[in-house]
C-alpha cells in the first residue's frame, strides 16, 4: 500500500503541468500534499483492526464478587435495602460476597460482643436469600489502620507499640468468628488472616496463625475456610510476602493470594506477583477493585473517563493472569459524599448509576470463563480484554481517545454465529448504556468504536475443526471432541494428540456414543496435579453416571490408566466429560474407553505400608490431605466404593454432604463432608 501511494503520487506529479505564478505553484503543492495525506490516512485505516485469538486459552476466572465489608451494616438503614441487595446479588451473577470481621467482637478479652454483627448478619442472610450459592469471603476491617494509634486487632492480641502478637489468641479470635457465623447458617468459605497489614502479620506469623486456626476448626468441628492472603495494599507488598512464603516453604498453608493496587503498579507488577504465585501453584485475585462509579461527588455521576480508566486497569490485570476480583463497596456505606455504583445517602433510597450497569454487564459474563488473548492494531488509546465460556465470547474494546474508529474485528480460528451485540457507554448514553447489533457468518465484521467509549461485544463462535484420527468405539480419542470449553489439543508422547490445559470447570462433549450394556470407563491420564473426571449425559450438568479419580503421575506426559464404574444406561448418548479440581492446570487425557465389564475396586490390604497416615482436615468442605503419598479408597456410609487412587489428597467437594470412609495405607477414618 505504501509503494502504491508513492507510485500514485509520482504519476500525479508527471501529469501535472507547472505554471509560472507563485499562487498556482502553492495551490498545486497544497493539492498534492492533501492527496498524499489522504492516501496515508487510507493506509492507516486499512491496518486498523482488532484480532481475537479464540482458542488461545489462559487462566480461568473463578472469582467475581461484590464487597460489603464496610457497608453491610449501613444498608440496613436504607429505605429500599432489599431491593439494593437484589440489585447486587440476585441480578448480578456474583459467586462471592466480601464481609468483615472486626476487633469489636471482643474489644475486652473474655467479653464477647456478638451483637456487633447483628446488622451484618441480617444483610448476609438477605444476600444468601437472593443468591443461595453465594460464598462469603471474610477480611479484617482495617479502618482502625494500625498505622496511627489504633490497632486493627484488639489490644490484648496485638501490641501496636512493639508489634508483638499473641499468635494463639489471634487464631482463636478468628476461630470464634468462624464458629459464630457457621452457627448463624452463614459459613465463611474463604478468609484472609488480616488485610493490608504485612508490617504486623508477615508471612511467618501468618503461617503460625493459620496452623493454630486449622487445629481450632478441627477441634470445634466447623468447616475449614480457604486461606487467601492477605489483601495487600500494594502489589509490591504482595510480592515480598509471596517471596517470604516461598523461602519458608509454607505454600501449602495458603490456598491463594489476593492484592489491591493502591500504589498504581499494575501495568508493571501484576505479571510479577501472578508468576510468583503460579510458581507456588496458587492463583492471585484482586479483592478490592473499583466499579468505575466511585468518588467524593455526593451522588453525581462521574464522566465516562472514570470507568474507562478503571476498566483499562482490568485489561492490564487480566492480560497478566489475574483470576478474578471482588468489586469494592457496590453500594454506599452511609457517607453521603461517597458515590458508589449504587448510591444511597444515609437512611436514604439507593439508586443505580452507570458504574453499576457496566459492572453488571461484565460480571454476568465473566465468571467461569477463560481469558483469551486479543490485540488492537494502529488504534491509539484502544485497549481490549476477552473472555470465552463455551462458545460465547465477551470482548471489551475500550477507546480512551477521542477518535472514532470503524475497524474489523477478526477471529483467528473461529467464525461468528448468530447475532453480535455491542453494549456501549459514552458520556452521551444513559446510565444503562446503549446497544447496536451486527451479523456475520465469516471470521470478521466491522463495528463503529466511538471516541471515549466502552464497548462490550457478546457473540457466539464455532471453531474451525482440527484433524483427529478417531479410534473404534468403545475407545475414544480425547482430542476428537464435538465441542468443548477451555481445553487445547497438543502432541502426545504416546503418539497422536492428547487434550490438555485443563482447568477446573472445563469440559468436552462427545456426541452419539452407544452406551448400551457399558458398565465402566477407563481414561488414559497424565498429571502433576489431581482432580476428577465427571462422566455426564446430555449436558455439563446432566445425569452423573461415573467419576474417574486422577492423582499426580509425576508429569504431564507420564501416562496411567484410571477406571471407574458407571451407571448402566442404554441407547445413543451425548457424553460430557466435566473436569474438576483445584487451581492451575489439572491433567491431560489421551483417550478413554468404555467396557461391558465392571471394575472391581478391591480393598488395599496387599498394598498397605507400615505407617499410620495423618489425614486432615476433618470435617472438610472438600479437600482431604494425607501426610504422605499413598494409595487410597473412598466409600460411602453404606460401604459402597466410590473411587480409588494414589496421591497426597482426595477431593470430595463434588460429593454430597455426609459421612465417608477413607482408607489411606493402614489408616481408616470416617470423614465428615459439609
Amino acid at each position: 500500500m505504501f509503494l502504491l501511494a508513492m507510485k500514485t503520487f509520482k504519476i500525479y506529479q508527471s501529469s501535472t503541468k507547472p505554471t509560472k505564478t507563485m499562487s498556482n505553484i502553492s495551490n498545486s503543492w497544497r493539492t498534492k500534499t492533501l492527496i498524499v495525506l489522504g492516501l496515508f490516512a487510507s493506509i492507516l485505516a486499512f491496518s486498523q483492526s482488532v484480532s481475537v485469538n479464540t482458542t488461545n486459552y489462559k487462566q480461568t476466572i473463578d472469582m467475581c464478587g461484590g464487597d460489603m465489608e464496610r457497608s453491610s451494616i449501613n444498608i440496613q438503614w436504607s429505605t429500599n435495602k432489599n431491593e439494593m441487595i437484589d440489585w447486587g446479588f440476585k441480578d448480578i451473577a456474583f459467586n462471592y460476597c466480601r464481609v468483615q470481621y472486626d476487633k469489636n467482637q471482643e474489644a475486652v478479652e473474655g467479653t464477647k460482643n456478638w451483637a456487633f454483627y447483628d446488622k451484618q448478619v441480617l444483610t448476609m442472610q438477605r444476600v444468601k436469600l437472593a443468591n443461595p450459592n453465594i460464598k462469603f469471603f471474610a477480611t479484617m476491617r482495617t479502618d482502625y489502620d494500625g498505622y496511627g494509634n489504633d490497632n486493627n486487632a484488639p489490644d490484648w492480641i496485638v501490641n501496636y507499640t512493639t508489634k508483638a502478637i499473641e499468635i494463639d489468641k489471634y487464631a482463636i479470635f478468628l476461630a470464634d468468628y468462624l464458629e459464630y457465623m457457621n452457627n448463624q447458617g452463614l459459613p465463611i468459605h474463604t478468609i484472609s488472616i488480616t488485610k493490608e497489614w504485612t508490617s504486623f502479620v508477615y508471612a511467618s506469623r501468618a503461617t503460625k496463625i493459620i496452623t493454630k486456626l486449622r487445629s481450632e476448626c478441627t477441634a470445634r468441628k466447623i468447616p475449614q475456610p480457604l486461606i487467601s492472603d492477605q489483601g495487600f495494599w500494594s502489589i509490591s507488598q504482595g510480592i515480598k510476602y509471596i517471596d517470604d512464603v516461598a523461602a519458608q516453604g509454607t505454600k501449602d498453608q495458603f490456598d491463594s493470594f489476593c492484592s489491591h493496587d493502591y500504589q498504581n503498579e499494575g501495568d508493571t507488577k501484576w505479571t510479577t506477583i501472578i508468576s510468583k504465585a503460579a510458581a507456588l501453584g496458587k492463583k492471585v485475585y484482586d479483592d478490592e477493585t473499583s466499579t468505575g462509579g466511585g468518588g467524593p461527588s455526593s451522588g453525581v455521576e462521574p464522566g465516562i473517563s472514570k470507568p474507562i480508566g478503571t476498566y483499562i486497569e482490568k485489561c492490564i490485570a487480566y492480560e497478566a493472569g489475574l483470576s478474578g476480583e471482588i468489586f469494592f463497596e457496590i453500594w454506599s456505606r452511609g457517607i453521603d459524599k461517597e458515590t458508589r455504583s449504587i448510591y444511597c445517602p444515609w437512611k436514604g433510597t439507593g439508586t443505580r448509576l452507570r458504574g453499576y450497569y457496566i459492572m453488571k454487564q461484565f460480571a454476568n459474563n465473566v465468571l467461569d470463563s477463560k481469558y483469551i488473548t486479543a490485540s488492537a492494531s494502529s488504534m491509539s488509546n484502544v485497549y481490549t480484554m476477552t473472555f470465552r465460556k463455551g462458545n460465547q465470547v465477551m470482548l471489551w474494546v475500550i477507546n480512551k481517545g477521542t477518535t472514532d474508529y470503524t475497524a474489523p474485528i477478526t477471529l483467528d480460528s473461529s467464525k461468528y454465529t448468530g447475532a453480535i451485540t455491542n453494549y456501549y457507554w459514552t458520556d452521551a448514553t444513559t446510565a444503562e448504556g446503549a446497544s447496536s447489533n451486527y451479523t456475520s457468518t465469516s471470521a470478521t465484521f466491522s463495528p463503529l468504536i466511538k471516541g471515549e467509549s466502552m464497548n462490550c461485544f457478546i457473540f457466539n463462535v464455532t471453531d474451525n475443526s482440527s484433524a483427529c484420527v478417531q479410534a473404534s468405539f468403545p475407545k475414544v480419542e480425547a482430542e476428537c471432541f464435538t465441542t468443548m470449553a477451555g481445553i487445547q489439543s497438543e502432541a502426545c508422547s504416546e503418539g497422536g494428540q492428547n487434550i490438555g490445559y485443563i482447568n477446573d470447570g472445563d469440559w468436552a462433549k462427545y456426541s452419539g456414543l452407544n452406551l448400551s450394556t457399558m458398565k465402566s470407563i477407563t481414561a488414559r491420564v497424565a498429571s502433576k496435579s489431581s482432580g476428577t473426571i465427571e462422566v455426564r449425559l446430555g449436558s455439563i450438568s446432566g445425569t452423573l453416571i461415573g467419576t474417574i479419580p486422577v492423582s499426580s503421575t509425576g508429569g504431564n506426559q507420564n501416562w496411567v490408566s484410571n477406571a471407574a464404574n458407571i451407571t448402566t444406561t442404554t441407547g445413543i448418548q451425548d457424553v460430557y466429560l466435566v473436569f474438576k479440581g483445584g487451581t492451575g492446570y489439572l491433567f491431560n487425557i489421551n483417550w478413554f474407553e468404555f467396557s461391558k465389564d465392571a471394575v472391581i475396586i478391591t480393598d488395599i490390604e496387599n498394598q498397605t505400608t507400615n505407617f499410620t497416615t495423618s489425614i486432615y482436615p476433618n470435617p472438610t468442605l472438600g479437600i482431604v490431605t494425607f501426610s504422605e503419598q499413598n494409595k487410597f479408597t473412598v466409600s460411602n456410609s453404606l460401604g459402597e466404593y466410590l473411587l480409588k487412587g494414589d496421591g497426597i489428597e482426595v477431593d470430595l467437594s463434588h460429593y454430597p454432604a455426609g459421612i465417608y470412609i477413607l482408607r489411606v495405607g493402614e489408616t481408616t477414618q470416617k470423614i465428615i463432608k459439609y
